[in-house]
């Protein structure tokens, strides 16, 4: 920033936030994830007003690579369905918890566990993330709930001055952790073993046994929800803090992985959604979640293709006598002039709804065949491979590959892989020495994802039934 160097090698943040004048020039080395994001980038140059010049150097098999990248969000509609199974277990733990005279439809604070959701839908947290951000905003009926942020649910106490029921009497959180919590370290003197209760239910629990009284772990929300309707996590921590500079209590946050939650604070009609008899409700909102999600993954795929249809068209230009001359100062590059009538085309595209690359026959970037009896002798191998591996994870997923109402989400899963993708609970690390782990990332991803469709879902409640 202070013009010490001449040549900034950088990610994508510069061209998102940079504010320097003098720079004259912006080099890509890669195929921009969309037309916006490379004029959002290249717009780094040439802010003095001045001549600057933008240059692309994207190899033509980059397209592939960022086609199979823009497909990695992509989920199914059983995985949005497990999703939604495992908020239900959270909100009737919660239920379950509360005190008798304390209606079941008043509204409670959830924490939806990052890394267990992860497990059970095999998805991304960031698709986590986004699928309940997407509950939130939806337009059709009432809230359902209200996103307060990510947090860390797991919480280590241990009473310093007297017992935790003892401290109860006079402070109300304490009886609430009483109610919730689980014992990890038994007062002096008691010889109850709760360690197997203990390990699986806080698998990351600290002992703390400096103290006689006792040590104990707990769910935040949980805890929340005892304290009133109103009550919301912070006010347990605002709590915890107050105790714990007063000397009553050492405490501690779990702050694994496992402890991260998805602070969620469901209304009324939330309360009443959110149930495990509620069948015709959750699938619709299932269908509407998957259908809004889809529109998302499909729109960010469409911005990749359409990006190098215009780095293809540009790239065959001609510059011999390539000069136009627009006015007495003014000229511009045939590349240039091409560049700025197809980000226009782009641009009116866009606002129809439609893509440059539905009006385009090139297609020469992708394979256009598919040996139908390799293809199922892939997926056969595919699918046995994922259910080894997937298999092998410590916590039974919610959706499996060979779950014969999962056929979809097989299917994904098996498109992904040979586009090289790696599920969202296995380390692409451990899949790279697969022999055909990304081995057809050169077809169309929607044409493969097809043709494996139609092999995955018989394939699957064949293997179900063997």
């Amino acid at each position: 920033m202070r013009g010490k160097a001449r040549i900034c090698v950088a990610t994508v943040a510069f061209g998102l936030g940079i504010n320097k004048e003098d720079v004259t020039g912006v080099i890509h080395m890669y195929l921009s994830a969309s037309p916006e994001h490379y004029m959002q980038e290249i717009g780094r140059a040439g802010r003095d007003g001045r001549s600057a010049v933008a240059f692309a150097l994207v190899l033509e098999d980059e397209i592939l690579v960022r086609h199979s990248l823009a497909h990695s969000d992509l989920i199914a509609k059983s995985q949005v369905k497990a999703l939604l199974s495992s908020l239900i277990g959270e909100v009737e733990d919660g239920k379950r918890l509360l005190p008798a005279d304390r209606s079941t439809a008043d509204p409670i604070s959830v924490g939806l566990p990052l890394h267990k959701a992860v497990v059970e839908c095999g998805a991304k947290s960031e698709t986590v993330e986004t699928l309940v951000s997407l509950l939130e905003q939806r337009t059709s009926g009432v809230p359902l709930l209200q996103i307060e942020g990510v947090f860390y649910d797991c919480a280590f106490v241990a009473p310093k001055r007297r017992s935790m029921k003892d401290l109860a009497v006079k402070e109300s959180i304490a009886g609430a952790i009483l109610r919730v919590a689980t014992c990890t370290e038994p007062p002096a003197g008691e010889a109850v073993d709760l360690s197997i209760e203990r390990e699986k239910a806080f698998p990351g629990c600290r002992k703390m046994v400096g103290y006689s009284y006792g040590s104990y772990a707990f769910s935040v929300a949980k805890c929340a929800n005892l304290l009133g309707s109103s009550a919301e996590p912070r006010h347990v921590f605002a709590a915890l803090r107050r105790l714990e500079s007063n000397g009553e209590i050492e405490l501690a946050l779990d702050k694994s992985i496992n402890s991260q939650a998805l602070n969620i604070r469901l209304t009324h009609e939330g309360m009443m959604t959110f149930r495990s008899d509620n069948c015709i409700g959750v699938n619709e909102i299932v269908s509407e979640l998957f259908s809004r999600f889809i529109a998302t993954v499909e729109l960010s795929t469409t911005k990749v293709l359409d990006m190098h249809y215009i780095f293809q068209k540009v790239g065959a230009v001609s510059q011999v006598g390539s000069t136009h001359f627009l006015g007495e100062n003014e000229k511009k590059s045939r590349s240039l002039v091409l560049f700025q009538e197809l980000t226009r085309n782009y641009l009116e595209a866009e606002g129809l709804g439609q893509s440059l690359n539905d009006r385009s026959d090139d297609q020469s970037s992708f394979t256009q065949s598919i040996h139908k009896a390799k293809l199922w002798s892939d997926v056969r191998a595919v699918l046995g491979s994922l259910h080894d591996m997937l298999a092998a994870s410590s916590r039974r997923p919610l959706v499996e590959i060979n779950d014969p109402h999962a056929a979809d989400y097989a299917a994904l899963s098996t498109t992904k892989f040979l586009h090289g993708i790696a599920p969202a609970t296995l380390a692409p690390r451990l899949l790279r020495t697969h022999p055909l782990f990304g081995s057809m990332q050169a077809v169309r991803f929607t044409v493969l994802h097809e043709a494996v469709s139609d092999i995955a879902a018989p394939q699957t409640k064949g293997d179900s039934g063997s």
